[in-house]
């Protein structure tokens, strides 16, 4: 089964040792897309790839995503018993492609993060920023454009769930994600991160 055939049968079946076997293969597909980027930054940064060093970041990563899945099944079951089969259907493949597509973009950008991370740990003569840039159009949210720009060390989250925020709407508001070190504000985001490296 491919990775959306895989959501549907997790998203509507009530057989929970078939939802624990669909989660955990779930899982495994995002956390390899997160070990491919890191394994390929560290190749270009001439680090070695560290297994317990990946180990650290993996479990934290399944963690998060895990919720996510449960949310979405949640989510389709309740409306499974509120719409016809039809509506069902095409809103179980719109909330599966934004599932996949942000959780492989935040899979990949997680990947590059660590990667950097782990280099200035290893050499402490560098000093590492990030840098939030967003996307400047007519579809682009008031909270990335807040963002676009913002640039701290690599170590520290550029959002943090409870803080102020300027919201999608432009208002004042409150960020209700979780804390986020690598640049997804939302779903669908599409905004990036450039990595900064200066010698101190």
């Amino acid at each position: 089964m491919n990775l959306d055939e895989l959501l549907a049968v997790f998203a509507l079946t009530n057989n929970q040792a078939e939802q624990s076997e669909i989660m955990e293969k779930i899982l495994d597909y995002f956390v390899e897309v997160m070990n491919i980027r890191r394994s390929t930054v560290m190749n270009q940064l001439g680090l070695v790839f560290n297994q317990s060093y990946s180990s650290r970041f993996n479990a934290p990563h399944r963690y998060y995503v895990a919720g996510l899945l449960i949310g979405f099944r949640d989510r389709m079951q309740d409306y499974a018993g509120t719409v016809a089969e039809s509506e069902l259907i095409e809103r179980l493949a719109w909330e599966s492609e934004r599932l996949i597509y942000g959780e492989t973009r935040n899979s990949d950008l997680q990947g590059e993060h660590d990667a950097y991370l782990w280099f200035q740990e290893v050499n402490p003569q560098y000093m590492l920023t990030k840098t939030w840039v967003a996307i400047i159009d007519s579809k682009t949210c008031h909270t990335c454009a807040w963002l676009n720009g913002t640039t701290i060390p690599i170590d520290q989250l550029f959002l943090l769930a409870g803080q102020p925020i300027i919201n999608g709407r432009g208002g004042e508001g409150v960020y209700s994600y979780i804390d986020r070190q690598v640049s997804i504000a939302h779903p669908n985001c599409r905004c990036n991160v450039k990595i900064n490296v200066e010698r101190r």
